[in-house]
């Protein structure tokens, strides 16, 4: 784990912490959310709160627009403070990542990340989740995505488990029995 990793989940549990103290676990969620969705690409609002030559108070001028635009919780707000304050700000999305970890782990829900060759129909994604819901015993969460050169098949990965029924990972796996 990178020095980065550790201090985004050293911050994510921090604030899951006070979150959890303060009643604002899904506010706190929900902010991080919409925050993260424009910082973690190219926006004018991450131009600003990136740059090193805008003060801190600008910066948190900026925020507090959006926060009271958007309704972020006043426990978020706290946070976004501080962050801004410490420098830390560029860490925001990579704690957001960590937070929905811990959220998800305390709700009772599994992140699981789906790719097919494809697009699946409702009832293949009902089946999926129906499923997955009776080997898990927690609430699914599905990511699904669509990647064609899985060729076919589908690739699934949740929590430390992974199963690669795709085209592409069975030639894989021949390829590397024929090297040894």
């Amino acid at each position: 784990m990178d020095s980065l990793e550790i201090l985004h989940q050293r911050y994510a549990k921090a604030l899951f912490s006070f979150a959890k103290e303060r009643r604002s676990m899904e506010g706190v969620l929900r902010g991080l959310e919409r925050l993260s969705s424009f910082l973690h690409k190219e926006t004018p609002v991450s131009q600003v709160l990136f740059h090193p030559e805008i003060s801190k108070e600008e910066k948190l001028k900026l925020l507090d627009s959006i926060g009271k635009e958007e309704k972020f919780a006043a426990a978020f707000m706290e946070f976004l403070d501080f962050l801004v304050r410490k420098n830390r700000i560029k860490l925001a999305h990579g704690i957001f990542l960590r937070y929905r970890d811990y959220y998800d782990t305390q709700h009772k829900r599994a992140k699981v990340f789906i790719r097919s060759a494809i697009e699946l129909s409702r009832v293949q994604v009902k089946e999926l989740i129906r499923r997955l819901c009776g080997c898990l015993e927690e609430e699914v969460v599905l990511d699904i995505r669509v990647e064609p050169s899985l060729i076919g098949g589908l690739f699934v990965k949740m929590h430390d488990r992974v199963y690669d029924s795709t085209v592409l990972g069975r030639l894989n796996n021949l390829k590397e029995r024929l090297k040894a």
